[in-house]
């Protein structure tokens, strides 16, 4: 599995619907800070619209354009022309379908899906400050147009017909279009110190994933070093310069990132999972899971909610 993959899989988040926006010209609609371990996202399925954002410039969406915030900041989505301070809005709330907030009057011109990844594990909000605090793309960047025109056409076919299932079809779907904005914003030139641009980075690539693949193993900057074809030093420096962070550093995060799943998400033993990623006693692991997230493995899977659908223990 690549990088990328690896890291989308480490950050293990759930994807949520909250509602539609369908607006006559006109509009401006603010949206506060999101509660702690969530990730505002808007997939614009038709129109045009401005985005603002507390501490950055102003973001022009148009249709097939995806933002997710992982900054959690308040912004605020405008129509592109004059704001109509009399502009009212209804909300619609059916429970075959998504609640939709939309114009009383006028011209329907934009339609806006809105939801939120949420997460709770404290490794993950970590990894989340190493990537950039706005992801914006219009994936036709990176993805034909024919493609992402079935996959927005898709969403909206499934938000329209309101079929069983439609929810977390959806949901999955707009899972994938995160893996797509941070696979496009980790290609881009002039991309800053962070993981996401370890994760594109040509030169680190097979240290990284190894790292990412296999976090249990008790890696050396040396072995490291050398799947990267680099001297330590050379890699050393390259990765600091790359991730702004150390290989060591980055194993501890992808290893607590990875106990927390399976705390979270099996019925494993604590010694087991400790063993799974690198650690020779339940003792060791305990403490240095205390140290990193501030709780004890146990009371982190007493706190945390049931094991999900699906899961066994491996």
């Amino acid at each position: 599995m690549d990088a990328l993959s690896q890291l989308v899989r480490l950050l293990d988040l759930q994807a949520g619907l909250d509602l539609r926006c369908q607006f006559a010209d006109g509009f401006a609609i603010s949206h506060e800070q999101v509660m702690a371990r969530e990730i505002e996202f808007h997939l614009l399925l038709a129109g045009r619209c401005i985005i603002e954002i507390d501490g950055h410039d102003p973001v022009a969406m148009a249709a097939g354009d995806f933002l997710a915030l992982p900054g959690r900041q308040a912004h605020r989505v405008r129509c592109e022309g004059p704001i109509d301070p009399g502009h009212l809005l209804a909300t619609t709330d059916d429970a075959s379908h998504l609640p939709l907030r939309h114009s009383v009057d006028g011209l329907i011109e934009l339609d806006l899906l809105c939801g939120r990844f949420v997460y709770n594990s404290q490794t993950t909000e970590t990894l989340l400050q190493a990537l950039p605090s706005v992801l914006h793309v219009s994936l036709s960047e990176s993805t034909p147009h024919a493609d992402l025109a079935r996959i927005v056409s898709f969403i909206r076919a499934e938000v329209d017909g309101a079929r069983p299932g439609a929810a977390a079809v959806v949901a999955s779907l707009c899972s994938a279009l995160f893996a797509l904005a941070l696979r496009t914003s980790s290609q881009r030139e002039g991309l800053t110190p962070s993981l996401l641009r370890l994760v594109g980075d040509s030169r680190l690539a097979r240290a990284t994933q190894a790292m990412l693949g296999s976090p249990g193993r008790d890696w050396t900057l040396a072995q490291l070093a050398d799947l990267a074809a680099m001297s330590r030093a050379t890699f050393a420096r390259r990765f600091m310069q790359v991730a702004a962070t150390t290989p060591g550093a980055l194993l501890l995060e992808v290893r607590m990132s990875r106990a927390a799943g399976l705390l979270r998400g099996t019925r494993r033993s604590v010694a087991d999972i400790g063993a799974e990623i690198g650690y020779q006693s339940e003792a060791a692991f305990s403490k240095a899971f205390r140290r990193a997230m501030a709780v004890t493995p146990s009371a982190f899977r007493r706190g945390t909610s049931q094991p999900r659908a699906g899961a066994v223990a491996r």
